[in-house]
């Protein structure tokens, strides 16, 4: 059948923009307990990071659990998740994963082109969820991108795209198995929030 498990309601959008996912008080607690995450990741070792700017990812993450405290969150993402997937007619379990608290500091900070699914361990992701936590006039660079933006977009549509995606409290829904990177950051610190929604192996 492919990669959809069931036909797409209407087209194949390779993301999709919510805007003001999370209001401005929202994103300042996630913030608040994705601040407490890193404090407890590099206590116990869990924040990853990869020194050589030239390597495929130099950035630092932490992990928040399912508890009572983020109940609400997952449940905010998943919902995101779900609606988005409308188009897409994944067969979804949930978000099966805890969610990753990400952080872009120094310059030269990024993710350059990856998936987020298909690789043994995680090919069971299948809809990824970003969401956009700092004001966007603090930060210059650091900015998630999608093959078609990179090749397809003249610099009006691009800068049309980044004046959404860019906006504090958007979330952005794609499929994870579609490429993505987030540039180079050239000043200024950017924190987002990711969720994978999982389900059955593709067929």
């Amino acid at each position: 059948m492919g990669l959809c498990d069931t036909a797409p309601v209407q087209g194949w959008p390779n993301f999709q923009v919510h805007p003001l996912a999370f209001s401005e008080p929202e994103c300042a607690r996630i913030l608040s307990i994705g601040h407490d995450a890193v404090v407890a990741g590099a206590e116990e070792a869990g924040i990853e990071g990869v020194e050589d700017p030239g390597a495929l990812r130099r950035t630092q993450v932490a992990w928040i659990p399912r508890e009572p405290a983020t109940e609400w969150l997952y449940e905010r993402l998943e919902a995101l998740g779900r609606g988005a997937n409308e188009a897409w007619g994944l067969d979804l379990d949930g978000i099966d994963e805890e969610l990753q608290f990400t952080l872009y500091e120094g310059p030269g900070a990024h993710y350059t082109w990856h998936h987020d699914g298909l690789e043994v361990g995680v090919a069971d992701r299948k809809v990824s969820v970003v969401v956009q936590l700092d004001d966007p006039q603090l930060y210059r660079g650091a900015d998630l991108e999608f093959l078609e933006v990179a090749t397809d977009y003249d610099p009006a549509e691009r800068e049309a795209y980044l004046d959404q995606v860019r906006a504090r409290g958007t979330a952005v829904s794609f499929c994870s198995f579609e490429y993505h990177r987030v540039t180079r950051l050239v000043s200024g610190r950017r924190r987002s929030l990711v969720a994978w929604l999982s389900g059955p192996p593709l067929r």
